[in-house]
């Protein structure tokens, strides 16, 4: 398992720690490897050759069975297809965790991510780090932790991880060949400047789903426009990539009309002069409205709303 550069910093502070935090908070925005960093510790912490966490050695039986994801004392409570975690894995882990036999002396609990957890899971957590097993490390991922409870924050040691310096990013865009300054540019532009993100943006898929949401939200700015098969394209787009290019695209004519930075990306000039700023906060909150729904846990149809969505970006436009 190989850090990234612009987590080494952080990687060798970590090393160089006297003891591990019983429960560890490692937040920032994401694509910036969190949960390989995560995994990176758990492996370290659990390594029979190194008890004290500095590296793991990838030769010890520990080592081959997280590699090989068999490990007993390594639990991973990750987010459902619906995004969200339920109280049923957490009463699973806190049995699990009294009650498995591991290698070794130390258990490690992975929870990507922790505002996956619904208010009974969250609850069911907080019980289990104020009571924590013996010789157990919990290691928790957050993209937001402003959407954390002040309860299970305040159990955690937090670890922020920065978005890195863009000549940083360039460099280790390039170096995984992504060739075109324009496309690394572009990419870093839609992900926040997290390299994780651009690089899965520079996939031709990713670029074309954005260029069409953009060709198609000019289009139904004009009087005449084939809605229904707009309608059709964009169901068939990940519905939270969806959302997120629709609030990139009015977040960078928001940054234009404000003056805080220069439009930079051409295929936005066209909407300059068809949207106001009025509206675009209007727009952006009932995305974040549609987000917020999404990561609640319940149902939504997709179709439904990205019908109605069109349909009102067309009869009320963007002014």
């Amino acid at each position: 398992m190989v850090i990234y550069p612009w987590l080494e910093t952080i990687w060798q502070s970590l090393k160089s720690r006297q003891n591990i935090p019983q429960a560890l908070l490692i937040h920032g925005q994401a694509g910036l490897g969190k949960s390989t960093l995560a995994q990176l510790l758990a492996q370290s912490i659990l390594c029979m050759a190194t008890p004290d966490a500095t590296q793991p050695c990838y030769q010890c039986r520990s080592c081959h069975l997280v590699q090989q994801q068999c490990h007993p004392g390594l639990f991973n409570v990750q987010s459902a297809e619906t995004g969200v975690i339920k109280i049923a894995p957490i009463r699973e882990l806190t049995q699990a965790l009294y009650n498995t036999v591991t290698i070794g002396r130390s258990k490690v609990v992975i929870i990507d991510l922790l505002e996956a957890l619904n208010v009974n899971a969250a609850n069911a957590l907080l019980k289990c780090l104020e009571e924590p097993p013996p010789h157990t490390v919990f290691i928790t991922v957050s993209h937001n932790i402003s959407a954390l409870l002040p309860t299970i924050r305040s159990r955690c040691i937090a670890l922020p991880i920065r978005t890195p310096p863009t000549e940083i990013a360039q460099i280790w865009l390039a170096q995984q060949g992504v060739e075109e300054a324009s496309t690394i540019h572009l990419a870093l532009q839609m992900s926040d400047g997290a390299p994780l993100r651009a690089l899965a943006f520079c996939r031709a898929a990713q670029q074309q789903m954005y260029h069409t949401v953009c060709q198609d939200l000019q289009a139904l700015l004009q009087p005449s426009v084939e809605v229904i098969a707009i309608s059709e394209r964009w169901q068939k787009l990940p519905l939270f990539l969806l959302i997120d290019y629709l609030q990139r695209i009015l977040h960078a004519l928001l940054c234009q009309y404000s003056g805080a930075s220069s439009l930079s990306l051409p295929e936005l000039m066209p909407l300059l002069n068809q949207i106001s700023i009025a509206n675009i906060t209007r727009w952006y909150d009932e995305l974040c409205g549609m987000k917020q729904h999404l990561r609640s846990g319940y149902n939504v149809n997709a179709q439904y709303w990205i019908d109605a969505l069109v349909t009102k970006i067309y009869f009320r436009g963007l002014l």
